[in-house]
């Protein structure tokens, strides 16, 4: 197998979207929104709180919204929806920019035809995790369970079509093993099942579950990028398990901002040269640091669109692979 990431991966887009009357400011007549797609707490959110802050400071008024479920639907389509003036940011990941997409036909939007991307903003590596009540703490032992007991271990996910989903049902086909899947609306919400072993295994970003690991609350079997992490090197990657089927394993997370189409393109060209500005002041390269992520190098909004084009051809691929037909 051959799950790979393209040069600009990143673990969660910023969409633009417009203020409320009542939450207009004095100086721009609107405020910026910074829609996310997940739950409070994960990378994607993390990362929007962080710009939204950095933005505070330029003068502008800005919030964060967090508009979880049907893997991203809501989130963009209510994007969609508000003026494209540049007053709303969606902040999301890859799952639902290049995933969801990849995966289900009948969207009410095209991700390349009606949004815009503008700027990434970091990315994280994915970590497989094992709750402390299950035996299984290496590859090794995960796929000798599973064989012997097909269908008795569950992963969870934050959702239909999210990288997790894909990336361990594409494993489970190449490691010819049976595994459940358990949806879930974010992180948060999956981790204490995680624990407590309502579910056995899940993938999930750097930054929200290293320090359960570190708390000693989960084990950590592997890495899914090709090298270990200079945050945790102790923790192995999935190449170096001796399984051939895993030898070509290089996934991460992303987070990026994104608008829809009907953006003006010299807004479009304005907000990223800000994004890329604020994204490599030290203030914010330490709070990524210390939330586990990095900040990519600098790159023009038509680098990120043709990056979101590829990614979403590759999972197509990968869903292919994994035997999950797009609905």
């Amino acid at each position: 197998m051959k799950i790979t990431t393209f040069s600009f991966l990143a673990a969660f887009a910023v969409a633009l979207c417009a203020p409320p009357a009542e939450a207009q400011s004095a100086d721009t007549g609107k405020v910026v929104r910074l829609i996310v797609p997940f739950p409070p707490g994960n990378a994607a959110d993390l990362q929007a709180r962080a710009l939204a802050e950095s933005l505070r400071k330029t003068g502008l008024r800005a919030v964060v919204e967090n508009r979880p479920g049907a893997s991203g639907v809501i989130a963009l389509e209510h994007v969609l929806r508000s003026p494209a003036d540049g007053g709303t940011l969606l902040v999301a990941s890859l799952s639902p920019i290049v995933i969801a997409p990849a995966l289900n036909k009948s969207l009410p939007y095209d991700v390349v035809r009606d949004f815009t991307g503008v700027a990434l903003l970091g990315f994280n590596d994915v970590v497989m995790l094992a709750s402390p009540k299950f035996d299984g703490k290496t590859i090794s032992e995960v796929i000798k369970i599973a064989r012997a007991k097909p269908g008795s271990v569950r992963y969870a996910s934050i959702g239909q079509g999210t990288l997790a989903h894909m990336v361990m049902a594409s494993l489970a086909v190449e490691l010819d093993i049976d595994l459940q899947h358990v949806a879930y609306k974010g992180s948060a919400q999956a981790l204490p099942d995680l624990i407590s072993g309502d579910v056995q295994l899940m993938l999930d970003g750097m930054p929200q579950s290293l320090p359960q690991v570190e708390a000693g609350r989960l084990a950590a079997i592997a890495i899914l990028s090709k090298t270990r992490s200079a945050f945790a090197p102790a923790i192995p990657t999935l190449a170096e398990s001796g399984h051939a089927a895993l030898a070509d394993v290089n996934v991460v997370g992303w987070t990026g901002v994104l608008v829809s189409a009907a953006t003006p393109p010299a807004m479009v060209k304005e907000l990223n040269a800000e994004i890329i500005r604020i994204m490599a002041q030290p203030d914010m390269v330490e709070f990524m640091r210390k939330q586990r992520l990095q900040v990519y190098p600098p790159h023009s909004a038509e680098q990120f669109a043709r990056q979101i084009q590829s990614e979403l051809e590759g999972w197509r691929r990968v869903a292919k692979a994994a035997r999950v037909e797009a609905q």
